[in-house]
Protein backbone atom coordinates (compact mmCIF):
# COMPACT_ATOMS: atom_id res chain seq x y z
CA UNK A 1 0.00 0.00 0.00
CA UNK A 2 1.42 3.64 -0.83
CA UNK A 3 3.11 5.65 2.14
CA UNK A 4 0.91 8.65 0.85
CA UNK A 5 -2.56 7.40 1.85
CA UNK A 6 -0.91 6.95 5.33
CA UNK A 7 0.71 10.26 5.68
CA UNK A 8 -2.66 12.09 3.61
CA UNK A 9 -4.81 10.76 6.12
CA UNK A 10 -3.94 13.01 9.07
CA UNK A 11 -3.92 15.86 6.21
CA UNK A 12 -7.48 15.11 5.57
CA UNK A 13 -9.50 18.70 5.73
CA UNK A 14 -12.90 16.84 5.46
CA UNK A 15 -11.92 14.83 9.27
CA UNK A 16 -13.74 17.01 11.96
CA UNK A 17 -12.17 15.03 14.63
CA UNK A 18 -9.31 12.70 15.90
CA UNK A 19 -9.70 9.86 13.45
CA UNK A 20 -9.97 6.00 15.09
CA UNK A 21 -8.61 2.60 14.01
CA UNK A 22 -12.24 2.21 12.11
CA UNK A 23 -11.66 5.62 10.02
CA UNK A 24 -8.17 4.70 8.91
CA UNK A 25 -9.88 1.95 7.54
CA UNK A 26 -13.03 3.31 5.73
CA UNK A 27 -10.21 6.14 4.34
CA UNK A 28 -7.90 3.57 2.92
CA UNK A 29 -10.26 2.09 1.30
CA UNK A 30 -11.69 5.10 -0.33
CA UNK A 31 -8.48 6.28 -1.47
CA UNK A 32 -7.46 3.38 -2.92
CA UNK A 33 -10.65 3.11 -4.77
CA UNK A 34 -10.15 6.51 -6.31
CA UNK A 35 -6.45 5.83 -7.09
CA UNK A 36 -6.49 2.80 -8.61
CA UNK A 37 -9.87 1.93 -10.47
CA UNK A 38 -10.61 5.69 -11.45
CA UNK A 39 -14.60 4.58 -12.23
CA UNK A 40 -17.46 5.97 -10.55
CA UNK A 41 -19.60 2.86 -10.14
CA UNK A 42 -16.60 1.12 -8.62
CA UNK A 43 -15.95 3.93 -6.45
CA UNK A 44 -19.49 4.45 -5.54
CA UNK A 45 -20.09 0.81 -4.82
CA UNK A 46 -17.08 0.47 -2.85
CA UNK A 47 -18.31 3.96 -0.69
CA UNK A 48 -21.49 2.47 -0.20
CA UNK A 49 -20.08 -0.76 1.12
CA UNK A 50 -17.97 1.43 3.40
CA UNK A 51 -20.88 3.49 4.59
CA UNK A 52 -22.87 0.13 5.39
CA UNK A 53 -19.85 -1.05 7.10
CA UNK A 54 -19.35 1.97 9.19
CA UNK A 55 -23.41 1.85 10.24
CA UNK A 56 -22.98 -1.66 11.03
CA UNK A 57 -19.32 -0.62 13.40
CA UNK A 58 -21.54 2.11 14.93
CA UNK A 59 -24.61 0.04 15.72
CA UNK A 60 -22.69 -3.16 17.04
CA UNK A 61 -20.56 0.00 18.94
CA UNK A 62 -23.89 1.21 20.20
CA UNK A 63 -24.77 -2.72 21.51
CA UNK A 64 -21.58 -2.97 23.16
CA UNK A 65 -21.85 0.73 24.51
CA UNK A 66 -24.96 -0.31 25.91
CA UNK A 67 -23.70 -3.54 27.16
CA UNK A 68 -21.17 -1.86 29.47
CA UNK A 69 -23.33 0.74 30.70
CA UNK A 70 -26.23 -1.66 32.12
CA UNK A 71 -22.91 -3.58 33.65
CA UNK A 72 -21.87 -0.78 35.00
CA UNK A 73 -25.67 0.68 35.83
CA UNK A 74 -25.53 -2.74 37.69
CA UNK A 75 -22.17 -2.56 39.59
CA UNK A 76 -23.33 1.23 40.61
CA UNK A 77 -26.48 0.16 41.37
CA UNK A 78 -24.96 -2.82 43.79
CA UNK A 79 -22.95 -0.30 45.35
CA UNK A 80 -24.39 2.06 45.78
CA UNK A 81 -26.74 -0.21 47.91
CA UNK A 82 -23.59 -0.84 49.69
CA UNK A 83 -22.20 2.03 50.14
CA UNK A 84 -25.70 4.00 51.81
CA UNK A 85 -26.38 1.49 54.00
CA UNK A 86 -26.47 2.62 57.33
CA UNK A 87 -26.84 -0.45 59.48
CA UNK A 88 -22.82 -0.55 60.31
CA UNK A 89 -21.09 0.11 63.61
CA UNK A 90 -17.59 1.03 63.23
CA UNK A 91 -15.24 0.68 65.90
CA UNK A 92 -11.27 0.75 66.98
CA UNK A 93 -11.09 1.20 63.31
CA UNK A 94 -13.12 -1.40 61.41
CA UNK A 95 -16.43 -1.14 60.01
CA UNK A 96 -18.96 -4.10 61.04
CA UNK A 97 -22.37 -4.59 58.97
CA UNK A 98 -25.09 -5.75 60.18
CA UNK A 99 -27.43 -8.58 58.02
CA UNK A 100 -31.03 -8.05 58.83
CA UNK A 101 -32.08 -8.72 61.80
CA UNK A 102 -29.05 -9.12 63.50
CA UNK A 103 -28.03 -7.86 66.57
CA UNK A 104 -24.65 -5.69 66.33
CA UNK A 105 -23.06 -7.86 68.74
CA UNK A 106 -23.75 -11.26 66.73
CA UNK A 107 -22.42 -9.08 63.58
CA UNK A 108 -19.21 -7.87 65.57
CA UNK A 109 -18.17 -11.26 67.01
CA UNK A 110 -19.36 -12.77 63.64
CA UNK A 111 -16.91 -10.49 61.99
CA UNK A 112 -14.26 -10.71 64.36
CA UNK A 113 -14.40 -7.76 66.47
CA UNK A 114 -12.38 -7.98 69.56
CA UNK A 115 -15.27 -7.11 71.88
CA UNK A 116 -16.25 -8.34 75.59
CA UNK A 117 -20.08 -10.63 76.05
CA UNK A 118 -21.31 -12.39 78.85
CA UNK A 119 -25.27 -12.41 78.99
CA UNK A 120 -26.30 -11.24 75.51
CA UNK A 121 -29.37 -10.25 77.35
CA UNK A 122 -28.95 -6.74 77.93
CA UNK A 123 -28.48 -7.29 81.61
CA UNK A 124 -24.65 -7.49 82.38
CA UNK A 125 -23.71 -4.72 80.29
CA UNK A 126 -20.36 -6.70 79.69
CA UNK A 127 -20.58 -5.65 76.20
CA UNK A 128 -21.26 -2.05 76.46
CA UNK A 129 -20.35 0.37 73.91
CA UNK A 130 -20.08 4.38 73.81
CA UNK A 131 -21.45 5.82 70.84
CA UNK A 132 -19.78 8.81 69.34
CA UNK A 133 -21.70 9.68 66.45
CA UNK A 134 -24.94 8.19 64.77
CA UNK A 135 -27.88 6.38 66.73
CA UNK A 136 -28.01 2.62 68.34
CA UNK A 137 -31.50 3.19 68.23
CA UNK A 138 -33.88 2.49 70.53
CA UNK A 139 -33.49 -1.04 71.73
CA UNK A 140 -30.06 -0.56 72.32
CA UNK A 141 -30.44 1.72 75.20
CA UNK A 142 -33.81 0.21 76.62
CA UNK A 143 -32.15 -1.10 79.87
CA UNK A 144 -29.67 1.50 80.67
CA UNK A 145 -30.55 4.26 83.25
CA UNK A 146 -30.91 7.93 81.61
CA UNK A 147 -26.98 9.34 82.80
CA UNK A 148 -25.56 6.12 80.51
CA UNK A 149 -27.93 6.89 77.80
CA UNK A 150 -26.94 10.73 78.06
CA UNK A 151 -23.32 9.44 77.82
CA UNK A 152 -24.21 7.77 74.49
CA UNK A 153 -23.66 4.35 76.61
CA UNK A 154 -25.15 1.45 74.48
CA UNK A 155 -25.62 -2.91 74.20
CA UNK A 156 -24.75 -3.48 71.26
CA UNK A 157 -26.36 -7.32 72.46
CA UNK A 158 -29.58 -5.34 72.13
CA UNK A 159 -28.91 -3.26 69.21
CA UNK A 160 -30.69 -4.18 65.91
CA UNK A 161 -31.65 -1.18 63.69
CA UNK A 162 -28.21 0.96 64.09
CA UNK A 163 -27.38 4.27 62.05
CA UNK A 164 -24.28 4.49 61.04
CA UNK A 165 -22.85 4.21 64.87
CA UNK A 166 -19.15 5.41 65.49
CA UNK A 167 -18.32 3.74 68.41
CA UNK A 168 -15.75 3.47 71.18
CA UNK A 169 -15.12 1.75 74.61
CA UNK A 170 -17.04 2.80 77.47
CA UNK A 171 -15.48 5.56 79.72
CA UNK A 172 -17.16 4.42 83.20
CA UNK A 173 -14.94 6.59 84.99
CA UNK A 174 -18.10 8.63 86.43
CA UNK A 175 -20.00 5.36 86.40
CA UNK A 176 -18.19 3.34 88.96
CA UNK A 177 -19.00 3.11 92.62
CA UNK A 178 -16.97 1.91 95.81
CA UNK A 179 -17.29 -0.54 98.38
CA UNK A 180 -14.97 -2.07 101.02
CA UNK A 181 -14.91 -5.79 101.62
CA UNK A 182 -17.09 -6.39 104.74
CA UNK A 183 -16.70 -10.41 104.72
CA UNK A 184 -15.33 -13.01 102.88
CA UNK A 185 -16.18 -16.67 103.52
CA UNK A 186 -15.63 -19.51 101.34
CA UNK A 187 -18.03 -22.24 101.14
CA UNK A 188 -15.78 -24.34 99.08
CA UNK A 189 -12.12 -24.40 97.77
CA UNK A 190 -13.72 -22.79 94.56
CA UNK A 191 -16.92 -21.01 95.47
CA UNK A 192 -16.71 -17.95 97.81
CA UNK A 193 -19.22 -15.72 99.73
CA UNK A 194 -18.31 -11.94 98.88
CA UNK A 195 -20.42 -9.50 101.06
CA UNK A 196 -19.57 -5.75 100.58
CA UNK A 197 -20.42 -2.98 102.27
CA UNK A 198 -20.77 0.53 99.29
CA UNK A 199 -19.77 3.93 99.84
CA UNK A 200 -22.44 5.68 99.13
CA UNK A 201 -26.66 4.84 99.98
CA UNK A 202 -27.77 3.05 96.84
CA UNK A 203 -30.86 0.36 96.02
CA UNK A 204 -31.13 -2.87 95.04
CA UNK A 205 -32.91 -6.38 94.63
CA UNK A 206 -32.14 -10.09 94.93
CA UNK A 207 -31.67 -11.06 91.48
CA UNK A 208 -30.20 -8.01 89.62
CA UNK A 209 -25.97 -8.03 88.93
CA UNK A 210 -23.28 -5.71 89.59
CA UNK A 211 -20.17 -6.09 87.75
CA UNK A 212 -16.93 -5.95 89.58
CA UNK A 213 -14.03 -3.68 87.94
CA UNK A 214 -10.34 -5.35 88.62
CA UNK A 215 -7.33 -3.22 88.90
CA UNK A 216 -6.51 -3.75 84.78
CA UNK A 217 -10.48 -2.50 84.46
CA UNK A 218 -11.96 -6.26 83.40
CA UNK A 219 -14.97 -6.89 84.35
CA UNK A 220 -17.41 -9.32 85.11
CA UNK A 221 -21.42 -9.37 86.20
CA UNK A 222 -22.35 -11.10 89.14
CA UNK A 223 -25.81 -11.57 90.52
CA UNK A 224 -26.54 -10.47 93.95
CA UNK A 225 -28.42 -12.46 96.90
CA UNK A 226 -29.02 -10.06 99.40
CA UNK A 227 -32.24 -8.20 99.70
CA UNK A 228 -33.47 -4.26 99.38
CA UNK A 229 -33.38 -4.45 103.38
CA UNK A 230 -30.01 -6.42 103.51
CA UNK A 231 -27.14 -3.92 104.24
CA UNK A 232 -24.51 -5.61 102.74
CA UNK A 233 -24.42 -6.32 98.71
CA UNK A 234 -24.18 -10.70 98.95
CA UNK A 235 -22.17 -12.27 96.02
CA UNK A 236 -21.60 -15.65 95.46
CA UNK A 237 -19.11 -16.28 93.42
CA UNK A 238 -16.83 -19.30 91.52
CA UNK A 239 -13.24 -19.35 91.14
CA UNK A 240 -11.68 -19.78 87.64
CA UNK A 241 -7.81 -19.97 88.59
CA UNK A 242 -7.35 -18.40 85.21
CA UNK A 243 -10.16 -16.00 85.28
CA UNK A 244 -9.49 -12.14 84.88
CA UNK A 245 -11.93 -11.22 88.05
CA UNK A 246 -12.44 -13.75 89.68
CA UNK A 247 -9.02 -14.66 90.53
CA UNK A 248 -8.45 -10.84 91.45
CA UNK A 249 -11.63 -12.13 94.08
CA UNK A 250 -9.70 -14.55 95.37
CA UNK A 251 -6.98 -12.50 96.34
CA UNK A 252 -8.84 -9.98 98.41
CA UNK A 253 -9.19 -9.48 101.99
CA UNK A 254 -11.36 -7.74 104.35
CA UNK A 255 -11.18 -4.17 103.94
CA UNK A 256 -10.17 -3.59 100.61
CA UNK A 257 -11.82 -1.29 98.54
CA UNK A 258 -13.62 -2.09 95.42
CA UNK A 259 -15.27 -0.75 92.17
CA UNK A 260 -18.03 -1.82 90.42
CA UNK A 261 -20.82 -0.76 88.54
CA UNK A 262 -24.58 -1.03 89.18
CA UNK A 263 -26.68 -2.63 90.02
CA UNK A 264 -28.78 -3.21 87.06
CA UNK A 265 -31.03 -5.64 85.64
CA UNK A 266 -34.81 -7.11 85.68
CA UNK A 267 -34.43 -10.55 87.32
CA UNK A 268 -36.15 -10.04 89.84
CA UNK A 269 -39.27 -10.44 92.25
CA UNK A 270 -42.15 -7.93 91.65
CA UNK A 271 -44.66 -7.22 93.96
CA UNK A 272 -47.38 -7.80 91.23
CA UNK A 273 -46.42 -11.67 91.36
CA UNK A 274 -47.64 -12.01 94.61
CA UNK A 275 -50.74 -13.93 93.65
CA UNK A 276 -48.70 -16.22 91.39
CA UNK A 277 -46.67 -19.78 91.77
CA UNK A 278 -43.31 -19.15 91.47
CA UNK A 279 -40.93 -22.07 89.72
CA UNK A 280 -37.31 -21.33 90.18
CA UNK A 281 -34.54 -23.86 88.80
CA UNK A 282 -30.79 -23.33 89.37
CA UNK A 283 -27.16 -24.98 89.95
CA UNK A 284 -24.21 -23.87 91.01
CA UNK A 285 -23.62 -20.35 92.89
CA UNK A 286 -26.59 -19.80 90.76
CA UNK A 287 -28.88 -21.26 93.17
CA UNK A 288 -27.88 -18.34 95.72
CA UNK A 289 -29.39 -15.64 93.88
CA UNK A 290 -32.61 -18.22 94.13
CA UNK A 291 -32.67 -18.20 97.94
CA UNK A 292 -32.89 -14.14 97.82
CA UNK A 293 -35.75 -14.57 95.32
CA UNK A 294 -37.88 -17.01 97.75
CA UNK A 295 -36.56 -14.34 100.64
CA UNK A 296 -38.06 -12.00 98.34
CA UNK A 297 -41.54 -13.70 97.86
CA UNK A 298 -41.64 -14.36 101.38
CA UNK A 299 -41.20 -10.87 102.52
CA UNK A 300 -44.13 -9.68 99.28
CA UNK A 301 -46.62 -12.42 101.24
CA UNK A 302 -45.88 -15.16 98.38
CA UNK A 303 -49.16 -16.79 97.19
CA UNK A 304 -51.17 -19.60 99.31
CA UNK A 305 -49.71 -22.72 97.43
CA UNK A 306 -46.59 -22.23 99.97
CA UNK A 307 -47.08 -21.14 103.42
CA UNK A 308 -43.26 -21.38 104.71
CA UNK A 309 -42.76 -19.20 108.13
CA UNK A 310 -39.92 -16.91 107.46
CA UNK A 311 -38.39 -18.18 110.60
CA UNK A 312 -38.69 -21.53 109.31
CA UNK A 313 -37.71 -20.55 105.44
Amino acid sequence: MPRRHMTGFHEDPGLQRRPGPFDLKCYLIHNLDTHTAGQGNRFNRREMVTSETMQEHNSAGIKAHNKVNKSQQTLFAFGVETMTSENWIEFEGRKYNLKEGEKALDAMLRQGAPISFSCRQGTCRSCMLQALSGDPGAAAVSTLPPDYRDRGFFLPCMATDVDSVVAQRPDLSQCVQEATVADKTYTAPDIVILRLEPATEIQWQPGQVISLMNANDDVRSYSLVSGKDDYFMELHIRIYPEGAVSSWVDSLSVGDAVRFQGPTGEFIYDDSMADRPLLLIGTGTGGGVLTGLVKQALICIFPSIWRISPQTA
